[in-house]
């Protein structure tokens, strides 16, 4: 790992958007997450997730931050009516 990628648990060194890549379940997405956080686990995979550095962003947060202890897994898409002709 480089010094821009981080994992579950670590804390936050800088606000930014980062990259999450978890462990076969999902394909990679984007997360907003604050400088003094931890990274969160993921519901399904815990601890196997890396997260990398995207781009540096301000939380200009006035109010107290809404905590991300934990990802949620992505919900499966519903079924399309009718199935395949």
């Amino acid at each position: 790992m480089d010094s821009k990628t981080f994992q579950t648990g670590h804390p936050v060194p800088e606000s930014g958007i980062y990259r999450v890549i978890h462990a076969n379940h999902r394909l990679p997405h984007a997360v907003t997450i604050c400088r003094g956080e931890n990274f969160p686990r993921c519901a399904k995979c815990a601890d196997l997730v890396i997260f990398e550095l995207v781009r540096p962003v301000n939380c200009p947060f006035t109010y107290e931050p809404l905590h991300v202890y934990e990802l949620q897994p992505e919900e499966e898409p519903a079924a399309v009516a009718g199935g395949e002709s």
